[in-house]
């Protein structure tokens, strides 16, 4: 039995602005603290959750255990209510009051309820024949079933918010919403394991799954795999190098994965309702029915083929063990939408197989294990480096127009468009000329202390064409988001009861472009009632400060020009790609295990005391140092989503009876 103790200190950690306040001079809040104002003065809700979780397992053998059955089934049934009270939220600007809501109260009631029934059942048979045969065979299928269902209903003029009930609610008008679906999955899969004098090995595998997510044609996947190994370690020809290199193996494999990973109906074309139209028809509102978008005349499973190939050593007595893989992975008919469809459609392009790429890449690995004696008692020492690369390529898409911002045949996934930066404009002589960038102009016109681009066309004129692969201006590949050269190092050391462990993770090289929604980066350039960042107002252009980071002052210089607009400073640049390299310390603990003699007394069998930190420190290669570098993730960066540092401190006593 062990019974632990552990008190946890949670930091977030950001670099505070110059000015944020949370309420008003006069008592109210301020626009800022709205989340704050929810906490103190808002609603209140009451969610009641019960999961209810039945499994059956069982097992019987056969043939001197040689044959065996294996059956396991499980029902999950997942209900649960809500109720949330809402009153208006007011704060106040300068000039005006305004409300978070709209000014009513309100209750709102749920119900949701979730089933899930998965089963499993295969036979196994295992058989050593002769001296140096092995033979291991299984089979078995496979079923999920899954439904959900949801129902809402809020309603506004809510008479007291200490009582709330829908009856108590006296708006005409209730607002319902219902939501549910179900998919079933059925599969079928085989295993045959053989081993030939534990020199030869060799695995091959069958599986078949059929799921209701497609259509009834294209719903069944068949994914086959295969994989072989060789100790060349236990051949004869080797025995003069097992004293240096103790195992050693050849691996080589290829498999197929499927994935089915859209929603439950996405082959139907549904039909949708949003009530009574607003016309008068015959004397009433009729009911108004739109039409359905497009779907996929075919949809089906995407597959994912891997061909693996890799090294496994063990040296030196197996202190030091490494090994290293190279892959190549393709996904065929990959899951997403097509090509980018005229305007004119009136509709979304459907999800189709429309893709196709390739993903090349190795993983290296390096563990040491061995201890030694100190003041006569042993330390225990260890530590892993893992290392590895990859990067994706697109194999097939139709892009017939070639237009950047789609894929295209020959991209690298992760890849940034921009252009080159020169500086910064130092008169209104240097503006006149350097090549024409109006095209790019915001709300101020080019000066001194804004940015100047390369004419990399020599057309006298700064623009991004028609963003295609034959016409994209003055645009270039200037980056990649893609993390490159990930690793993690973590070792531990262990001696007369004392312990102390610690784990580093990183990546070598990647580039981060801020976007033009981060107000993080860009602070007040991006809106005038941003936060004041130390690493802005430290670093604006002025005359007297001609080498400063960013360029001359003024608001709304970012992000309010609309979608894919390159104006201003949301134009994407060299200037302002960011290195996202980091290495973190992301554990460190400290560890101490009382003496066996001092615990026995009391009938103990270990106690343990320790201190363990998450995240405490970095070392991070962009000037970004406001935001958590492992949290700025390769599909976040194009927005600009980011958080701040969040640190996790614990300590805590282990007692095991």
């Amino acid at each position: 039995m062990e019974w632990a103790i552990q008190r946890r200190y949670l930091s977030r950690h950001r670099k505070k602005p110059v000015t944020e306040y949370s309420k008003n001079p006069n008592g109210t809040w301020t626009p800022n603290s709205y989340s704050v104002a929810y906490l103190y003065d808002g609603g209140r809700g009451k969610n009641t959750s019960n999961d209810n979780l039945t499994s059956f397992d069982a097992q019987l053998s056969f043939l001197n255990n040689k044959l065996r059955g294996f059956v396991s089934y499980t029902f999950r049934n997942i209900t649960g209510n809500n109720q949330d009270n809402y009153i208006p939220i007011f704060y106040q600007t300068a000039d005006e009051t305004r409300t978070i809501q709209d000014g009513r109260s309100g209750i709102g009631v749920g119900s949701n309820q979730t089933i899930q029934k998965v089963l499993n059942a295969y036979m196994e048979y295992e058989q050593t024949l002769a001296a140096k045969h092995y033979l291991k065979v299984m089979a078995g299928i496979g079923s999920e079933r899954y439904h959900t269902e949801s129902n809402s209903i809020f309603r506004n003029d809510l008479i007291n918010t200490g009582t709330p009930t829908l009856q108590l609610a006296l708006d005409p008008n209730s607002s319902f919403t219902s939501d549910g679906g179900e998919y079933a999955l059925n599969s079928a899969y085989s295993r045959i394991n053989y081993t030939y004098d534990n020199k030869y090995l060799l695995e091959l595998n069958a599986r078949m799954d059929a799921t209701s997510r497609f259509p009834v044609n294209d719903r069944v996947g068949y994914f086959p795999s295969v994989s072989a190994g060789w100790r060349i370690s236990e051949e004869g020809f080797f025995s003069g190098l097992k004293s240096v290199i103790n195992d050693a193996k050849f691996r080589f494999s290829y498999g197929s994965l499927g994935n089915q990973d859209v929603s439950y109906y996405e082959y139907i074309a549904s039909l949708r309702s949003e009530g009574k139209i607003g016309n008068i028809i015959g004397g009433t509102h009729p009911p108004a029915v739109y039409a359905p978008g497009l779907v996929s005349s075919s949809l089906t499973w995407e597959k994912q083929n891997s061909k693996n190939l890799g090294i496994d050593l063990a040296l030196l007595k197996n202190r030091l063990s490494t090994s290293f893989d190279y892959y190549i992975r393709d996904i065929k008919d990959m899951l997403t939408v097509p090509q980018q469809l005229p305007a004119v459609l009136g509709t979304a392009p459907p999800l189709t197989n429309a893709a196709d790429l390739r993903t090349k890449g190795w993983e290296m690995t390096l563990t040491w294990n061995d201890k030694f004696n100190v003041a006569g008692s042993p330390l225990s020492y260890n530590f892993r480096f893992v290392l590895s690369d990859n990067q994706t390529t697109i194999t097939k898409f139709n892009n017939p127009n070639g237009l950047i911002k789609d894929w295209y045949v020959g991209k690298k996934v992760g890849e940034i468009w921009g252009m080159i930066g020169d500086g910064f404009f130092t008169s209104d002589e240097d503006v006149a000329n350097h090549a024409d960038q109006s095209e790019l102009d915001g709300y101020y016109g080019f000066q001194a202390g804004d940015p100047k681009y390369v004419d990399l066309n020599g057309d006298g004129k700064i623009n991004i064409g028609k963003q295609t692969l034959t016409d994209h201006g003055d645009l270039t590949i200037i980056g990649n988001n893609t993390p490159r050269y990930t690793f993690g190092f973590n070792t531990s050391v262990a001696w007369k009861g004392f312990d102390v462990s610690i784990f580093l993770q990183g990546v070598g090289k990647r580039d981060y472009w801020p976007g033009d929604r981060t107000g993080y980066f860009w602070g007040q350039y991006f809106a005038p009632w941003e936060q004041v960042y130390k690493h802005v107002i430290d670093n604006v252009w002025t005359p007297e400060n001609p080498d400063a980071y960013f360029p001359r002052f003024a608001g709304w210089r970012v992000g309010d020009f609309g979608l894919d607009a390159w104006r201003d400073m949301g134009v994407v640049q060299t200037r302002y790609l960011q290195n996202g390299a980091y290495m973190r310390i992301k554990n460190l603990t400290l560890g101490y295990n009382l003496p066996a003699e001092i615990i026995n007394k009391l009938g103990l069998k270990q106690v343990r005391l320790y201190l363990s930190g998450e995240n405490i420190g970095e070392i991070n290669k962009t000037k970004f140092k406001v935001l958590d570098p492992e949290a700025l993730t390769s599909s976040s960066w194009g927005t600009g989503k980011a958080y701040p540092f969040q640190r996790t401190y614990s300590a805590g006593l282990n007692i095991t009876f």
